[in-house]
Formats: structure tokens, sequence, C-alpha cells
């Protein structure tokens, strides 16, 4: 890490990306120490980024700049 989404933009953590429709935010996985997406701030449900498509992976924004977009679920 950092790896990118399918234009090519390095994915940081606190990232937020959608991928398949779905809202993700980028986090440390500390259990498993990797990064991983979640869907929520409670950090539940983890999706390595191992498993995601890269050509539908997109960054969207991050959790400091635009909060507001993981209130659209």
């Amino acid at each position: 890490f950092p790896s990118h989404d399918k234009a090519g933009k390095d994915i940081y953590e606190h990232d937020i990306v959608s991928h398949n429709g779905k809202i993700f935010i980028c986090v440390w996985a500390e259990m498993y120490s990797s990064f991983a997406f979640v869907e929520d701030k409670e950090n539940v449900g983890y999706t390595y980024f191992s498993m995601c498509d890269k050509d539908k992976l997109k960054i969207i924004g991050n959790i400091y700049d635009n909060i507001e977009l993981l209130n659209k679920k």
C-alpha cells in the first residue's frame, strides 16, 4: 500500500472509495496488519483491496473533507 484506483490515483488510509455501487472507507486493519475497506465508521466487515476489481474502484473523497459521502447510504 498505497495502491491505486481505476484512474491511477493512489489510495491512502481514510480515503472514501466507491466499488460496485457501494461506498467504503480505507482503514488499517490492525488485527490483520493490512489495509482494508469498511462500509461504515465502526470498521465492521472488512473487504480487502486484493479482493476488489481495480477497474471498478474509484476514489471519491476522504473522511476529513467529504464526510457527507458516508451519509448517502
